[in-house]
């Protein structure tokens, strides 16, 4: 019995083994197939992040090239905008500033208006129609913009509008102001009385010094070639004078280049020659440290694109300042230039545009460098400002009060400046009015005040 049992017990057991050993079979095939799923699995989300990446990295290029787009249209958009803006600009802001004269009559209210240039002139009427006063005009170029150095970028029509409209102010003017001869013949087409009042310089004394040597760092016997003020149309043949002259020459601006990209053709034409060390390209210095500054050169030269219509009636500062700076000058042939070096024997005059006559002239004038800056200075002494200022008194005749209007910095102008002191010290006052003027500036003389225009922009 007991035998029986115990093989039963065997047999339950046995069975109870198998039965577990099939269970752990199949425990481990679920795991493995577990397994195998959760690596087909993490394969599929690899598959789908990497899917993820290059989608995501697809739509930042096109992101980052759709938001390029909208930054290339939007400037473009801005700069058609602006140029827009400019084609018209003057005439609204012209009218600003007429009705904002307008508005401060009372401040400006005087005996004479004065037009800085042609801008101002529809705003010295308005003042001079409501309160009465002498309509007057510095003309200081041609008044028509087309012809000037720099011609305006306004749009055509708009040019041609506002050089009508001050050809018509003109011939509504009381008097004239202008600054030198050939002007001035221009300007009698208007039948109105021109005063020449030319922009000499205060009377000064100036010592040949080695300031503009040391900035170029040249020795003894180098020689300076100076030219000051803007450097503008037609600079390219100084370059191409200095090519053929000895290599002691050196070429030295103290001036300005308005025209964009303008002194870079100039230095890259100066490197091609072999001559970018004999270029001295220096910033402008303070007018009142300008002759003696400029006293350091050996002559002054002046070019002039005489193609261009306001530079063969010009008479610039630059005449007068390298003739007190005591410096024998040469020049392209502008009338009034011309006839200035003439009459005081101080340089000579370029007949043809040209380097080789340029260059020849320089070398004739630092030859007789003595004889001739003993000329110049004899010249600044007669042509200063001092000696003109019966001529400035008269054309200012019968006003007891002036008013100059200017829509640029007026205040900063060296012309209105001295133009406003002498009349100012002969008991006349004066305002000088713009919308860039800051109310503290101290002006120059008690007879003088300061009103700031204020227009939007």
């Amino acid at each position: 019995m007991f035998g029986r049992k115990n093989e039963e017990r065997a047999s339950r057991l046995k069975r109870k083994l198998v039965a577990e050993k099939a269970e752990r079979e199949r425990l481990e095939r679920e795991l493995k197939r577990s397994e195998l799923q959760r690596e087909q699995a993490d394969t599929q989300l690899r598959s789908q992040s990497a899917r993820a990446e290059t989608l995501k990295e697809s739509l930042r290029g096109r992101d980052e090239k759709a938001r390029d787009e909208l930054v290339r249209v939007r400037r473009e958009s801005k700069q058609k905008l602006d140029a827009s803006r400019n084609a018209i600009r003057p005439i609204p802001r012209i009218h600003a500033f007429v009705r904002a004269c307008l508005a401060a009559r009372e401040q400006l209210s005087a005996d004479a208006y004065v037009s800085h240039d042609v801008l101002p002139l529809q705003a010295v009427h308005a003042l001079a129609s409501t309160t009465g006063g002498f309509r007057m005009c510095d003309a200081i170029e041609i008044p028509s913009f087309t012809g000037r150095v720099l011609p305006a970028s306004w749009n055509p029509e708009v040019l041609a509008m506002i050089d009508a409209a001050s050809e018509g102010f003109l011939g509504r003017c009381d008097r004239m102001l202008t600054i030198g001869p050939s002007l001035a013949e221009q300007l009698q087409g208007f039948d109105r009385r021109v005063h020449m009042i030319e922009n000499f310089r205060y009377r000064e004394t100036v010592t040949p010094n080695t300031v503009l040597r040391e900035r170029c760092g040249l020795r003894d016997g180098d020689r300076i070639m100076l030219s000051v003020g803007h450097v503008a149309a037609g600079f390219e043949i100084a370059i191409d004078a200095l090519a053929q002259l000895p290599a002691q020459f050196h070429l030295v601006t103290l001036g300005s280049f308005p025209r964009e990209g303008h002194r870079e053709m100039l230095e890259d034409r100066a490197a091609r020659l072999g001559l970018g060390a004999r270029v001295h390209f220096l910033e402008p210095v303070p007018y009142g440290e300008l002759t003696s500054t400029a006293a350091g050169a050996d002559c002054g030269i002046i070019v002039r694109d005489v193609s261009i219509p306001n530079n063969r009636v010009s008479l610039p500062n630059r005449v007068f300042d390298l003739t007190a700076s005591g410096l024998p000058i040469v020049s392209t042939d502008v009338p009034d230039i011309a006839s200035f070096l003439a009459a005081n024997g101080h340089g000579r005059v370029v007949a043809e545009q040209s380097a080789d006559e340029l260059a020849r002239a320089v070398l004739a004038v630092v030859s007789a460098g003595a004889a001739l800056r003993s000329k110049a200075l004899e010249a600044a002494d007669r042509c200063c400002w001092e000696n003109q200022e019966v001529r400035i008194m008269e054309a200012f005749d019968g006003a007891g009060s002036v008013t100059f209007l200017g829509l640029g910095k007026l205040r900063l102008n060296n012309r209105t400046r001295r133009l406003a002191l002498t009349l100012a010290q002969n008991g006349i006052k004066v305002a000088i009015a713009d919308p860039h003027i800051a109310l503290e500036v101290e002006p120059e003389h008690p007879n003088i005040r300061m009103v700031k225009i204020d227009i939007p922009g």
